[in-house]
């Protein structure tokens, strides 16, 4: 649902349903081999803009491909699209800018969380396409952990913010 509201804080703006269906097609196309999976809170397939027919269209179709899901009232869905990235293993990746923050002190290995949030949750924003409308840029986790790394050798390798390493060596 953060995909809805993002850039949303203006007069006018609320929940889009075009953002939602332009991440969801941007997602598809960028990892073709992955099923998404779309989880929102109840209310939100029960409210007007909801029975628009392009919206019930896409949410029909991912009802067929069972790639829709909606949480129960009173529940956090944070709680469920977590446990289905998890359950997903090294495939699932989670579209979010949420950084979790609520959930890491109720974890018991908040490190081990902290490593895994790095490399399963790909960030995104909008972009303008030209063409006066705004498209999703998705923006993947790095391929390796951006920490600080003893090397076998003794060395050390410190990230930098340019996405260089400094490799500190013993002398």
């Amino acid at each position: 649902a953060n995909v809805a509201y993002f850039g949303q804080n203006r007069d006018g703006g609320g929940f889009s349903w075009g953002q939602l269906v332009a991440m969801v097609d941007a997602a598809v196309a960028a990892h073709p081999g992955r099923k998404p999976m779309l989880m929102l809170h109840r209310k939100r397939t029960q409210d007007a803009a909801a029975q628009a027919p392009e919206v019930r269209q896409f949410l029909d179709g991912l009802k067929a491909r069972r790639a829709f899901y909606h949480t129960p009232p009173g529940s956090n869905d944070d709680w469920y699209w977590l446990y289905a990235t998890v359950r997903a293993k090294g495939r699932g990746l989670l579209v979010s800018n949420d950084q979790l923050r609520d959930h890491i002190w109720s974890m018991l290995r908040p490190k081990h969380f902290l490593k895994w949030k790095s490399h399963h949750i790909c960030n995104y924003t909008f972009v303008p396409d030209g063409a006066g409308a705004w498209r999703p840029c998705l923006l993947p986790p790095r391929q390796y952990t951006e920490c600080v790394q003893e090397l076998p050798n003794g060395a050390w390798a410190i990230p930098c913010t340019d996405g260089t390493w400094l490799v500190a060596r013993p002398t």
